[in-house]
């Protein structure tokens, strides 16, 4: 097993054990040894998982480099395809934070944006 995917069966095994969150627990499910390593190119889905991750670290990306600025359009145009609660709320269901949205200490708006972000409901 290359060392990468060693690391994933001692941390995910860590986990399973000693979960610090009540999130975690849902990962005691998982086989460790049953997981393998792809690449964006072998596996198209990991491309919507890699742009999904990026349109919500967007909206908290406050570098030099786009000058502090943050970027909600991504997140604005895919979040009603998010998995939502009975009402239609993303927060919690389709947008799962191991800390609340409120501990993230968020910019307001993009707080307020993710809090009332809405999707079909499920």
């Amino acid at each position: 097993m290359p060392p990468a995917e060693n690391q994933w069966v001692l941390t995910l095994g860590k986990i399973k054990s000693n979960p610090l969150y009540s999130q975690s627990k849902s990962l005691s499910f998982i086989n460790p040894f049953g997981l393998v390593s792809k690449t964006k190119d072998e596996e198209d889905l990991l491309r919507v998982a890699d742009f999904v991750s990026h349109s919500i670290y967007s909206c908290v990306n406050k570098t030099p480099d786009n000058f502090g600025n943050v970027e909600t359009r991504y997140w604005r145009e895919i979040s009603s395809r998010f998995a939502t609660d009975g009402r239609g709320r993303i927060e919690g269901v389709g947008l799962k934070c191991i800390h609340s949205i409120k501990q993230l200490k968020l910019d307001a708006q993009v707080e307020k944006m993710f809090l009332d972000a809405r999707g079909v409901p499920s």
